[in-house]
């Protein structure tokens, strides 16, 4: 993997004393990924979906593809696809986290916090293997869930000196579209 960040953190100063701010920068490549194969793949490869992987049909395909699918053997449907970990193609992915702080001291000893988490993902890119073009999986359910945006909120109280918290946490993730966009139309 091949990874750099570039954090800054800032405090106010004067009478803005309790904030405090964050603002991190990250790219992450990761060559070779250590992942488990997805069956759609697995049923494209072994049926030739992309006219060069298996052109004859043939069940030991040059992949090994469709040696990974099992079937019933009384009637002869489809029952499971092995999905073994591999390493497969790359993973490429970058984006933004700002975190903003602000505390509030109250007269009882208490004291009343916000903490607000922007995270932006500017790209997610993904290869089923070293070999396929690179899918971008920002915006889709795939891969985890790969939202364009995160907004995490919380609002809360310290009490009893600090030893006791009470909190509301909001998380706000805009619309997305299914896992199945990633894959071939």
């Amino acid at each position: 993997a091949k990874t750099w960040t570039l954090g800054m953190v800032f405090s106010a100063p004067g009478s803005l004393e309790n904030v405090t701010a964050s603002l991190d920068f990250y790219s992450i490549d990761i060559t070779d990924a250590i992942t488990t194969i997805d069956s759609k793949f697995v049923y494209g490869k072994c049926l030739n979906s992309d006219g060069v992987s298996n052109p004859n049909y043939v069940k030991n395909d040059p992949g090994g593809y469709c040696s990974l699918i099992f079937r019933n053997a009384g009637t002869g449907d489809r029952e499971t696809v092995q999905a073994p970990y591999v390493n497969s193609g790359n993973l490429n992915t970058t984006g933004v986290d700002i975190a903003l702080n602000w505390t509030r001291d109250i007269n009882d000893g208490g004291s009343f916090y916000i903490n607000s988490l922007v995270s932006y993902l500017n790209e997610y890119q993904v290869q089923d293997s070293a070999t396929e073009p690179f899918r971008e999986a920002k915006g889709t359910l795939a891969e985890g869930g790969q939202y364009e945006y995160r907004l995490n909120n919380t609002f809360g109280y310290n009490f009893g000196g600090g030893r006791t918290k009470v909190g509301l946490r909001w998380t706000h993730l805009p619309e997305v579209e299914g896992a199945a966009a990633l894959g071939p139309p």
